[in-house]
């Protein structure tokens, strides 16, 4: 399933490979009222390199005001036109990991302020104030004004003139492209008025100027030396050189991602023929022009040249949409899968749809061996694999293989250990609880070992009575049981005893109410208030009758220790009253 991206736009499919966590919202806090609409929006960077991507909307999840934007591998965002007043803005993120996951977190919401002020005044961003030789086609882009929610534009061909456009209302935007070319050769003189609901600002904002190019027809065009027209696979940090042109004192380079001057990104004068090292995306095709000048102007027809960087597999920007592309397929397969020993050879199949397919035994030296190039792979033993799966791409006219993998072992289930079992009175009826160890996925029953199952470990309004528990791998592999044990409470023991003689209280022993409650208690042992050791009981016998070789003990306190089943130290007092 070969895909051909002429303009760039992928879907890619969200997939778990792990547990993730979302970052929390720092800047501002969770449900902070009165935001100023001009805040920088922070989040907790997460451990590791990640790439965020933000959308900001008046509803949770809402991408109205922002749509996955990236922030980069900075965990702060800041929007450009600012935010509206008095809404409550829910902020989501799109993380991308180390391994290319994508998940998605919604990480809070805050209030925005009341703006009771006008905005200030904004200046020109491009051209700049001052700016020559601008193409006569350029699109006017300004800095945003903050609180500001619109703009209006004036242009003219003198000071304070309007003959071009008066006081246009552009909106909330910070361009403005004129519906004709500027005149050649002469002075163009701009003001922007920001406003929003309390007014435009409180002074005059200042006029701006530039001079749109004056074309010199003694003047050749120049071409690009390195790279050259049409050239490929080009780094992404490249410093671009042409060749000289006589009677030129410098040259205008415009980089832009189309042929076409609204997409232009990079502008600079030079006098050398070479730029700075320019850091460029991977897998994009870029459009340079370049005009030499000089006192009488600058060349007239100068045409674009174009050259693309290396193709790869991703992250990098969708020219059409914005959005960070990856063109890794997600990996799906679980870290760990366990078998019964019966189930060896296993055929495992691929969890994730690809265009290929590569599965590897890992050595104990760290070394790999190839083993299957198909959706499905034949396990003859535990161990621990690689499984890689990949994608072919053609992007100019390349065919690119994107692949992405995740290491998992293969264990033998040994059968679960059942760690505890154990009810709980409440009030006519049990609660069983029981506890497994083990490396699989399991089902339990108090039936037999044949069932009936459930997927729970709990069982709540169970009649009193004595109880097995099984537990059984979902896969099959083996069955493990063992006796519920009862619940064990201090009140089970006495809290006194009136060993007087008169058939009532004569003794102190445990108050077993079942037989199975009986097997669990061991021996106790009994202590006077000092810690002194002074006798041991079985749970069978009639219990202490306060005495020690005959001679009665006096009334005082007296504390008890036993064994619960062998492992659980349970200890306590009691009175002996005469």
């Amino acid at each position: 399933m070969k895909r051909v991206l002429f303009h760039i736009m992928v879907f890619i499919s969200l997939g778990f490979a792990r547990a993730q966590v979302c970052p929390q919202l720092i800047g501002p806090f969770d449900n902070d009222e009165d935001v100023a609409v001009t805040t920088e929006i922070r989040w907790e960077n997460l451990t590791g390199q990640h790439i965020f991507l933000i959308s900001l909307g008046t509803t949770p999840g809402g991408t109205n005001i922002i749509d996955k934007k990236t922030s980069g591998t900075f965990a702060n965002f800041t929007p450009p036109k600012g935010l509206p007043e008095r809404t409550r803005i829910y902020v989501s993120l799109t993380v991308i990991d180390e391994d290319l996951t994508r998940f998605d977190c919604e990480i809070g919401s805050f209030v925005t302020e009341d703006v009771v002020i006008p905005p200030s005044c904004t200046t020109l961003r491009d051209p700049l104030n001052n700016a020559i030789f601008v193409r006569e086609e350029v699109n006017i882009v300004w800095n945003y004004a903050p609180l500001a929610t619109g703009y209006r534009i004036t242009i003219g061909t003198s000071p304070e003139g309007n003959d071009i456009v008066e006081e246009f209302d552009v909106g909330n935007t910070l361009f403005y492209d004129p519906p004709n070319n500027l005149p050649l050769n002469s002075e163009v003189y701009v003001k922007i008025v920001p406003y929003n609901e309390n007014g435009p600002p409180a002074f005059v904002c200042d006029e701006e100027s530039f001079a749109i190019r004056t074309v010199s027809n003694s003047l050749q065009c120049t071409n690009l030396r390195y790279p050259t027209d049409g050239a490929i696979e080009i780094p992404k940090s490249v410093a671009l050189e042409w060749n000289p042109v006589n009677g030129a004192s410098g040259y205008k380079v415009s980089l832009s991602i189309s042929p076409f001057p609204i997409d232009v990104f990079y502008t600079a004068y030079i006098e050398d023929t070479k730029t700075n090292l320019l850091e460029l995306e991977s897998t994009h095709k870029y459009y340079v022009t370049i005009v030499p000048y000089n006192d009488a102007g600058e060349a007239v027809g100068c045409a674009n040249e174009s050259f693309t960087t290396i193709v790869d597999c991703g992250p990098f920007t969708d020219d059409l949409t914005g959005e960070t592309v990856i063109l890794n397929p997600i990996t799906t397969l679980q870290d760990q899968i366990s078998l019964c020993n019966t189930q060896l050879p296993k055929v495992l199949s691929a969890p994730d749809r690809a265009d290929g397919y590569r599965w590897y035994q890992i050595n104990s030296d760290g070394t790999t061996d190839l083993i299957s190039e198909t959706e499905v792979i034949e396990l003859f033993e535990p161990g621990n694999y690689l499984y890689e799966i990949y994608d072919t791409a053609v992007l100019f006219e390349r065919t690119i293989e994107c692949s992405s993998n995740s290491e998992f072992s293969v264990v033998i289930d040994e059968g679960p250990r059942i760690t505890r079992a154990l009810a709980i009175e409440k009030f006519d009826y049990l609660e069983i609880t029981v506890e497994v160890e083990g490396n699989n996925t399991y089902e339990y029953s108090l039936e037999s070992a044949d069932g009936p199952f459930q997927n729970s470990n709990r069982f709540e309004n169970m009649p009193p009575g004595s109880y097995i528990a099984f537990v059984r791998s979902k896969d099959g592999c083996a069955v493990s049981q063992r006796p519920v044990q009862q619940n064990i409470a201090v009140d089970d023991f006495p809290k006194f005893f009136t060993p007087n003689g008169d058939g009532i209280n004569d003794f102190w022993q445990f108050k077993a109410d079942s037989a199975a409650k009986r097997k669990q208690v061991g021996p106790i042992s009994i202590f006077d208030r000092y810690g002194v050791f002074i006798l041991q009981i079985a749970t069978d016998s009639n219990g202490w009758d306060g005495t020690i070789n005959g001679r009665p003990l006096p009334a005082s306190e007296y504390w008890f220790e036993v064994f619960i089943d062998g492992e659980r130290d349970f200890n306590g007092h009691f009175s002996l009253k005469r």
